[in-house]
């Protein structure tokens, strides 16, 4: 098992998830669930089992986690790769709006505006290999989809 050192001191405050953000990358490093006392262990960082077991609690609670009956207790593991978490959030942003399509569609016309001025789309515009209008024009969805289905049926060249 990888151990996850916490850098704080036991005095100061530590910034709100770094101790959820700790746990959780000890058990997608374990790749197998955890029990709270393995997590301890893992954790390197002085923390009761008590409160590595209130952590493993709430990110279950929040459906960060899935656990099984191990003994007494539990066995923690995630329920997405850190990838799929980051889109669990994001879906869970979008459903606190009131209106979901314009929160939408302000992200993607960001979304847009980056991918625009990203060295890697503009070296291809320069190629003459992507269509300007995928990348130009109105801060609007349909141009980002076009430029999206651009890069996907592009063949991957690495180097």
């Amino acid at each position: 098992m990888r151990i996850v050192s916490l850098s704080a001191e036991k005095d100061e405050r530590r910034p709100a998830g770094e101790l959820e953000a700790a746990v959780m990358a000890a058990l997608w490093a374990a790749g197998t669930p955890l029990t709270p006392a393995l997590v301890q262990t893992g954790l390197a960082s002085g923390l009761a089992r008590t409160t590595v077991t209130t952590i493993l609690s709430r990110l279950y609670e929040k459906g960060t986690l899935e656990r099984e009956r191990q003994g007494r207790g539990y066995a923690y593991r995630p329920i997405q790769d850190p990838h799929g978490l980051t889109a669990l959030r994001m879906h869970s942003e979008l459903d606190r709006g009131s209106d979901r399509e314009t929160v939408l569609a302000r992200f993607v016309a960001q979304l847009l505006d980056r991918c625009a001025r990203h060295p890697y789309v503009t070296r291809l515009q320069a190629a003459g290999e992507l269509q300007p209008s995928a990348v130009m024009g109105e801060q609007s969805v349909p141009p980002f989809l076009g430029l999206l289905q651009q890069l996907w049926h592009r063949p991957v060249r690495y180097g």
